[in-house]
């Protein structure tokens, strides 16, 4: 991880400084909903998302946020006279990683990618490397992605294979399915993405009714025909 030092003694002098950029740096999503990603929320690359959080690469549309820097501190030392505080000054680069779940050790310069990045990852969000995507991060994402979506396909077949219902079939595996351009069963449950209120629901039952009411033949009629 790309990190400075700031070693202070307790008399208040400092040993060694290096200055972080006061940068900020893009997680950018090509996944169509909203992502809550710690205190950040990454908006969904559709056509609500606001200009100010959407760019386009090569005909490929996605959202962004901006984080910038972090920095921590870091008491070390043994004796009472010999206690430092080390702030660690973290790029927002490298920030912005850590957010979407890579793991980080000192021991190795590149990180390690954790099962929430994977799951992050695979809805469809990146750092890129630069400050803004290229085309190649975008297609490679989409791959990521798509590979995802298969699985969640996969993930709701085996579940509806056994139990029959949508009790564990939730509106991602709706919108994988859909997006893949798949068909099973189970996308019944895909109304779910538009929920209707109480209100519609009722009214299309009643509306419903009527016109099964209005297509059977009267009593009277029904008698007449079989004299």
């Amino acid at each position: 991880m790309a990190r400075n030092k700031q070693v202070v003694s307790k008399d208040g002098s400092t040993r060694y400084v290096e200055h972080v950029p006061l940068t900020t740096h893009k997680i950018c999503s090509i996944f169509p909903m909203d992502l809550s990603l710690e205190t950040k929320l990454v908006p969904g690359c559709n056509d609500k998302t606001p200009k100010d959080f959407l760019g386009e690469v090569g005909g490929v549309r996605y959202s962004f946020v901006e984080v910038g820097p972090k920095a921590s501190r870091v008491f070390v030392g043994g004796g009472k006279n010999d206690t430092w505080e080390v702030r660690l000054d973290i790029t927002a680069y490298d920030n912005a990683r850590d957010m979407i779940g890579y793991v980080f050790s000192d021991n190795t310069d590149e990180p390690s990618r954790s099962g929430r990045c994977e799951a992050h990852e695979g809805r469809g969000l990146f750092v890129p490397v630069g400050d803004e995507p290229t085309l190649g991060e975008l297609a490679a994402a989409k791959i990521r992605q798509n590979e995802f979506y298969e699985a969640k396909c996969q993930e709701a077949q085996s579940w509806w294979a056994v139990h029959r219902n949508m009790q564990n079939i939730t509106e991602l595996h709706v919108l994988a399915a859909k997006t893949l351009g798949h068909k099973y069963e189970w996308m019944a449950g895909e109304s779910r993405l538009e929920k209707k209120s109480d209100a519609e629901v009722m009214a299309e039952a009643i509306g419903k009714l009527i016109a099964s009411q209005q297509q059977a033949p009267a009593p009277v009629a029904a008698a007449a025909q079989r004299k």
